[in-house]
């Protein structure tokens, strides 16, 4: 390989043998995963059945739309709402960047090498935008941890509101959060720290693309590493930690939001929209509205409301019992 071409070797310093473990568990950490996945969905096909998928499209359109703003959290908690951004953004990116290795090395090179896209200017890039989302996904969890296990906020409480704190063990959830923050974290370390043994050991001109790595790199230098020495240390197991955590990733407590977010977002009712309405309805500033009566408790309280195409009827919503009939729109 030109050490002048940008570019870098996937599996260095990996033995035949090393690569045929690291593909093994890859394997195992996946199948675990998916049947992490399938309990949980078999779960929820014992509730009763609803149409929640028509508009398919649509719905995954706004749920990622909602997923990816963080509207929510950051209206409940700017700084959970800006560091869950931050994990969930940088975890994306270091996503995509493995796909992009596996495509390229797993796909691509056996069929030829000539279609090999992972090099040259896409690789500069490539560099730059991963060590950046990298360090954002680092600051991301550095402040979810403070705020879980120093700050500790009300919401994060592990006790029971039902029970008495002699009554039960919350040990478990709090040891499988740790492992899991731990986890990520030394996935997102052990990353940085390979790119710059990686980049001490050989530097290569075009690596100072690599902004974060660079660095680490001129450390490793000032505190006598020899390029020798860093060569030799490259075989860290961030990959094997990788695969562990994924299999850990459908039925851990931290990460299992960030799946089943999605499902819940894409299968939601229309009930927030028709309560939104509601409140519209009995301040008297909906558009539809045309008499809205006082809502006593006990009570039967109407609202009239009226479609705005001329041939739709008179509506009526019982506000006691929840039961509302909107048109098409609402």
């Amino acid at each position: 390989m030109d050490p002048t071409f940008p570019a870098r070797e996937v599996f260095r310093n990996f033995s035949a043998a090393a690569v045929v473990v690291f593909y093994f568990l890859a394997a195992v950490a996946t199948a675990v995963f998916l049947y992490g996945f399938w309990l949980r969905i078999k779960k929820y096909r014992r509730g009763r059945p609803a149409n929640r998928l028509n508009q398919l499209w649509s719905r995954i359109f706004k749920a990622g739309r909602t997923i990816g703003k963080h509207t929510t959290l950051k209206k409940r908690d700017s700084l959970a709402g800006n560091a869950h951004a931050l994990i969930f953004w940088g975890f994306i990116a270091l996503f995509i960047g493995t796909l992009i290795i596996m495509v390229d090395h797993d796909f691509l090179r056996p069929i030829s090498p000539g279609l090999q896209f992972w090099k040259g200017t896409f690789y500069l890039w490539y560099s730059a935008i991963l060590d950046i989302m990298g360090v954002g996904f680092l600051v991301g969890l550095g402040i979810m941890m403070l705020r879980r296990w120093r700050l500790r906020p009300a919401q994060l409480d592990y006790s029971r509101p039902d029970r008495k704190a002699a009554e039960y063990d919350r040990t478990g959830y709090v040891r499988d959060d740790q492992i899991f923050l731990w986890g990520l974290f030394w996935i997102g370390v052990t990353g940085f720290i390979l790119e710059g043994l990686r980049i001490a050991a050989d530097r290569p001109p075009f690596e100072i693309w690599s902004v974060v790595g660079w660095q680490i790199a001129d450390f490793f230098d000032l505190v006598g590493f020899s390029p020798a020495t860093a060569n030799r240390l490259l075989f860290l197991p961030g990959g094997f930690t990788r695969s562990w955590l994924s299999a850990l990733w459908p039925t851990s407590p931290i990460p299992r939001p960030s799946i089943y977010s999605w499902i819940s977002l894409i299968s939601s009712s229309t009930t927030r929209r028709r309560q939104n309405a509601f409140r519209l309805f009995q301040r008297g500033r909906h558009p539809w509205a045309i008499e809205t009566l006082p809502i006593l408790p006990g009570k039967n309280s109407w609202i009239w409301m009226r479609a705005p195409s001329a041939g739709a009827a008179m509506r009526r919503v019982r506000l006691e019992q929840r039961e509302c009939r909107f048109p098409p729109g609402i």
